[in-house]
């Protein structure tokens, strides 16, 4: 585990007229296995974006949900899913979605 993460967690915040804001804060930074899975470019609107697949694994945490997001070498990626790999509650993996491929 040599790569330096960030678990983000979103907040709605109302903003006076009826709508809702939503920002990001950051629930913990810690130390994880990063592998990358695939890169590809998507349409996005009239650009291609560049999007990229990854496999995380740190330590488990119970905290942990799919509404959050990982920050990772500046980029930020969608969590996909969660796992308990051996169900002993040793290790978390989490597939994650976007950033730069």
């Amino acid at each position: 585990m040599r790569e330096r993460i960030t678990i983000q967690t979103p907040t709605r915040t109302g903003d006076g007229t009826g709508g809702a804001a939503l920002t990001w804060s950051a629930l913990a930074t810690l130390w994880a296995e990063v592998t990358t899975k695939s890169g590809a470019e998507v349409a996005q609107g009239e650009r291609m974006e560049a999007r990229a697949r990854l496999t995380l694994r740190l330590r488990y945490r119970d905290d942990v949900t799919s509404v959050m997001r990982i920050v990772w070498r500046g980029d930020v990626f969608n969590i996909r899913g969660l796992r308990d790999p051996d169900g002993a509650r040793r290790w978390l993996v989490i597939e994650a979605e976007g950033g730069g491929a």
